[in-house]
């Protein structure tokens, strides 16, 4: 008798959320080295960053929602009466600081916006890496040290944008704002989370497996050191990357945590055998 889709999916839930209740326990390392553990350790991996990573892109945006209004707000009050306009190939501003000038010293970059008062001319983007430099007639670039590129707004079309009209567009854009929000926080922390992480759990196995022959447990190879702490890196991953422990510092607190994990474990592990070996004498 064949079982119905939701059984299987019911079945693959459970068997998840045990994998989850499982690793938390003390013996789950020994488990692994009886071979009772090992199945579905990749789908857990992947199953697991999965729900994470969505648990930390709803919290993304519940942040970036919050960001957004307020740094909306500044804008609306600051920059209210704030337009941009061209007109006979001239560029014409309002209601903003005009000359701006804004300099990132670390990338030796620049930004300059002077359609008025003629303070600053395009030569200073010599003196940097790269650059931004608009006039009222045109806008000068220069990238990565090469020349300077200029344009002229001379054919340029004519129109006028004011705050409010930047404010209509990005409001009648905001569910599509939110949802590229949330797709690149839930690539980034999924990539992250599942691919990039398999290098640490590669370097954690290894401890694992050295841990246990310094303690004399023959049975854990490298193989089953890795199977366990695929399963057991996740703990680390909730702890740490999604519940934010990082005012401790990140490296002295993930390795205090998995090294803790291995002790108990390992504790756990002879003590077992200790009983095992009791019981056969």
């Amino acid at each position: 008798m064949q079982m119905s889709q939701g059984s299987r999916e019911g079945g693959f839930f459970k068997s998840m959320l045990n994998r989850l209740r499982d690793i938390f326990k003390p013996n789950f390392v020994a488990e692994v080295i009886a071979g009772n553990k090992t199945k579905n350790s990749w789908k857990f991996w992947f199953f697991s960053n999965l729900i994470l990573a969505g648990i930390f892109t709803v919290v993304a945006i519940f942040a970036f929602h919050f960001i957004f209004k307020k740094g909306m707000h500044i804008a609306s009050e600051k920059y209210s009466s704030a337009a941009i306009e061209m007109k006979d190939g001239k560029l014409i501003t309002s209601g903003i600081d005009d000359p701006i000038f804004s300099e990132n010293k670390k990338d030796n970059t620049v930004f300059v916006l002077d359609t008025k008062e003629g303070k600053y001319a395009p030569a200073i983007l010599d003196a940097y890496n790269g650059g931004v430099f608009i006039s009222a007639e045109k806008i000068y670039s220069k990238e990565n040290r090469i020349a300077v590129k200029e344009s002229s707004f001379a054919k340029s079309q004519d129109f006028k944008y004011s705050f409010k009209d930047v404010e209509k567009i990005i409001y009648a854009h905001t569910l599509a704002i939110y949802l590229a929000v949330g797709l690149i926080v839930f690539v980034s922390v999924y990539f992250y989370f599942s691919i990039i992480s398999l290098l640490f759990v590669l370097w954690w196995a290894a401890i694992l497996w050295i841990i246990g022959l310094l303690a004399g447990v023959k049975e854990l190879n490298f193989g089953k050191a890795f199977l366990a702490v695929l399963n057991l890196y996740i703990i680390k991953l909730i702890i740490v990357d999604c519940f934010g422990l990082l005012h401790f510092s990140f490296m002295f607190f993930s390795t205090l945590l998995m090294l803790a994990v291995f002790a108990v474990n390992i504790y756990k592990l002879k003590q077992l055998e200790k009983e095992n070996a009791q019981v056969i004498s």
